[in-house]
């Protein structure tokens, strides 16, 4: 249940009408979503995957080697506005839209991150995973 957050899925888009609002992507795979000008929600949470298969029980006489897929979340349109804070959780990758966006760490990152996670470089378009 997602009480008080706005949940966007594949395809979807962030409006204007999410402005000042908890929005999230929570999707299982790849993902693109829009964000249309002057959207600014005042939170945006992304969960972007990756999902680690196979295993190796411990009586098996042979290694078999896990395989890993690392999904990514795409924002296309354009950047966010305001002072939406960008929260990015998961072991994938999000890719923000193009344009580069202000943050007071060094006047032209996409975004800053929450807590320990990584921050954008400067000029960046993409967050590690």
């Amino acid at each position: 249940m997602n009480r008080g957050r706005s949940e966007v899925r594949n395809g979807g888009s962030i409006s204007t009408s999410l402005n000042g609002e908890h929005v999230m992507l929570a999707e299982t795979g790849n993902a693109q979503v829009s964000v249309e000008e002057g959207a600014s929600p005042k939170i945006f949470t992304d969960n972007a995957p990756w999902w680690v298969q196979g295993n190796n029980p411990s009586e098996s006489q042979s290694l078999t080697k896990a395989s890993t897929t690392i999904y990514t979340h795409t924002l296309t349109g354009a950047p966010f506005t305001g002072e939406t804070m960008v929260v990015k959780q998961g072991d994938g990758t999000l890719v923000l839209p193009g344009e580069e966006q202000a943050s007071p760490r060094c006047g032209r990152a996409h975004c800053s991150m929450t807590a320990s996670l990584p921050t954008a470089p400067c000029g960046s378009t993409a967050l590690p995973h």
